[in-house]
């Protein structure tokens, strides 16, 4: 598991560098929202898992981010006792 840095959220222009036109506020301060990435990866089965923390990133909310993966493995992992 892994958390990465925190992403502003809004309509910025990524430094004027774009495939399509796409209409950017002026300045980059104030952002929508932040999202901090969060991943889990299990490499036995080549599986990746990604999800967006918008709360402030503590170990609880990133436990709290598992939830839907851990419904989706659930039922393989049947015999692991930290369920």
């Amino acid at each position: 598991m892994d958390a990465k840095a925190t992403v502003n959220i809004g309509p910025f222009a990524r430094g004027g560098t774009s495939r399509a036109f796409i209409h950017a506020g002026d300045n980059d301060v104030q952002p929508q929202a932040t999202v901090t990435p969060v991943g889990m990866f299990l490499p036995a089965f080549d599986e990746r898992f990604r999800s967006g923390n918008t709360a402030k990133v503590t170990s609880d909310g990133l436990v709290d981010g598992l939830a839907p993966w851990r419904e989706t493995v659930r039922a393989r992992f049947a015999h692991s006792t930290i369920w």
